[in-house]
C-alpha cells in the first residue's frame, strides 16, 4: 500500500491534483482573510482550521528571515500580497502533508521531541539544557512550551513523511510480478 501511495506521490498527476487542491484552499483561505470574514481563520484544510496566530506567526518568521532586506524585496501593496499569499500556500501544504502523514500512521513520541529540545545548541548552557534558556528564547519568539513541542512534533513527522514519499524500495513480491511480466 504504501508503495502504491509513494508511487502515486512522485507521478504528474498528483502534482497537478495537489496544485488544484492548494489553489482552491489558497483562493478561499486568503480571500476571507483580507475581506475580514469575522473568522480567526486564514483556511480550512478537510475541516482542519489555519488560524490567523498560525498565519501571523509563519509570516512573522519568514519576513524574520529576509531581515533587512525585506523592504527591498517587497516595497509594494502587490510584492506584499503575494508574500502573503505564498505564506498561506506553505501553511496549506504543511496542513495537507500533516494530515497525509497522520493518515499513514507517523508518529513522533514524547522521547524524539525532548531529545530534540535538550540537543538544540541554543537552548543549552555550558553544553547542558538550560530551562530558563528554553523559556527565554520561546518568549521571544512568542511560543510556550506545548505550542513549540506541538510544532516540532509535526516538523519530525513532516521529515517522516518526505523520507517515506522519496523512499526508493520493492518489496521481494513486486520485483517477483514485474519479472514475470518482463519473461
Amino acid at each position: 500500500m504504501l508503495e502504491k501511495f509513494r508511487d502515486g506521490v512522485k507521478g504528474p498527476m498528483a502534482k497537478v491534483v495537489m496544485g488544484v487542491i492548494m489553489a482552491s484552499f489558497v483562493f478561499a483561505g486568503v480571500g476571507s482573510y483580507f475581506v475580514g470574514a469575522g473568522t480567526n481563520n486564514v483556511a480550512t484544510v478537510n475541516g482542519e482550521d489555519i488560524t490567523i496566530v498560525d498565519f501571523n506567526r509563519s509570516y512573522q518568521q519568514t519576513r524574520n528571515r529576509f531581515g533587512a532586506q525585506f523592504d527591498q524585496f517587497f516595497s509594494t501593496d502587490k510584492a506584499i500580497a503575494e508574500f502573503q499569499n505564498s505564506v498561506v500556500e506553505r501553511l496549506i501544504t504543511n496542513k495537507l502533508l500533516t494530515q497525509a502523514s497522520e493518515d499513514l500512521g507517523l508518529y513522533v513520541g514524547n522521547n524524539v521531541i525532548y531529545n530534540e529540545i535538550s540537543n538544540t545548541p541554543d537552548f543549552q548552557v555550558d553544553g547542558k539544557f538550560n530551562a530558563d534558556a528554553f523559556r527565554s528564547i520561546l518568549n521571544r519568539a512568542q511560543y510556550n512550551q506545548s505550542d513549540y513541542e506541538e510544532a516540532l512534533r509535526k516538523d519530525k513527522q513532516l521529515a517522516q513523511f518526505r523520507t517515506l514519499s522519496e523512499t526508493e524500495f520493492a518489496l521481494k513480491s513486486e520485483v517477483d510480478y514485474q519479472l514475470s511480466l518482463s519473461g
